[in-house]
């Protein structure tokens, strides 16, 4: 079941890579990222986001992930099979440290110019792995998760940081492909 997710996911893979956002893992749910449908997760929320930024052209569900892949941007999971919902806590801190340096050789091969992290929780494994790609003329963005009521505060913060990366010319000036 893991290559079919991941066989979607790279089949949204941009070249290059200018903004990887990176999630904890995918969910136990199967509510994907990168497979469109109605639930109000983590791709729902940046959507909502990237509409704040570049109006109703980003589309919604399968059209938003091929604009977001028109940006050259990119979700990946620090951890590539699902822990969202493993107890306890510690068995999951466990499993994001164990995902350190194959996450920081994915990172480095995907060599992108920044780096969205879409929960705090994961910030600190995601800046080692960024010093063990040596990366870290890369600059990290950090937002707390959407999920248990975070929603709000999610879309306005990466509002924010997609506003601060296309000034940067890390994304496009309007809704155009580049």
């Amino acid at each position: 079941m893991t290559r079919h997710f991941e066989d979607v996911r790279a089949s949204y893979k941009p070249d290059p890579i200018r903004v990887l956002f990176v999630g904890e893992s995918r969910p136990a749910s199967d509510h994907f990222f990168y497979i469109p449908d109605e639930s109000k997760g983590l791709r729902h929320y940046t959507e909502e986001a990237f509409r704040r930024v570049f109006g109703n052209r980003v589309g919604t569900q399968a059209a938003f992930l091929t604009f977001f892949k028109s940006c050259h941007c990119y979700l990946d999971d620090l951890c590539r099979t699902p822990i969202d919902n493993m107890k306890p806590l510690s068995a999951r801190r466990a499993k994001r440290e164990g995902a350190v340096e194959s996450f920081a050789a994915r990172l480095k091969e995907l060599g992108p110019g920044a780096i969205v992290v879409t929960m705090k929780g994961i910030s600190k494994e995601v800046e080692r792995a960024r010093v063990l790609a040596t990366m870290q003329g890369v600059p990290i963005l950090v937002a707390r998760s959407p999920s248990h009521g975070g929603a709000g505060e999610y879309v306005r913060r990466m509002a924010r940081f997609l506003r601060l990366l296309r000034n940067r010319g890390l994304l496009p000036a309007d809704s155009g492909v580049q």
